[in-house]
């Protein structure tokens, strides 16, 4: 059974170190990673990598709570941008193998998207 409350710490944690190897090591080839606030879904394990790579300005993520069953789990984070704070949430799915297959993301409020490198972004 795979422990999926430590598997999402474990990727907050390393998102938020910028341990890029590490971190897309976790990741399923074909994760989807979506954020319905701002209508955009990402395909692929490089996709999501060059996404959070590329995210402008010194973010910091920090976990409220983590819970967890068999292949699934939520993170309740806490985000800081410069002098901007709030809450997000992080909707992980697992396969057996315990890598992460999808990844939905809730920000706080809607959003326009700004311009993606292309062809890694699709709307909805």
């Amino acid at each position: 059974m795979v422990d999926t409350p430590t598997l999402a710490r474990a990727y907050l944690h390393r998102l938020e170190a910028r341990d890029w190897e590490t971190w897309s090591e976790m990741l399923h080839a074909d994760v989807v990673y979506t954020t319905p606030q701002s209508r955009e879904r990402w395909h692929g394990r490089h996709a999501f990598l060059r996404f959070n790579r590329s995210y402008p300005g010194e973010w910091h993520l920090q976990e409220k709570w983590i819970l967890g069953d068999a292949g699934r789990a939520v993170i309740w984070f806490t985000w800081t941008v410069g002098d901007e704070r709030g809450d997000a949430q992080a909707f992980l799915t697992f396969d057996e193998a315990g890598l992460i297959t999808e990844v939905t993301e809730f920000w706080p409020e809607p959003y326009e998207a700004p311009e993606r490198p292309a062809p890694a972004t699709v709307r909805y």
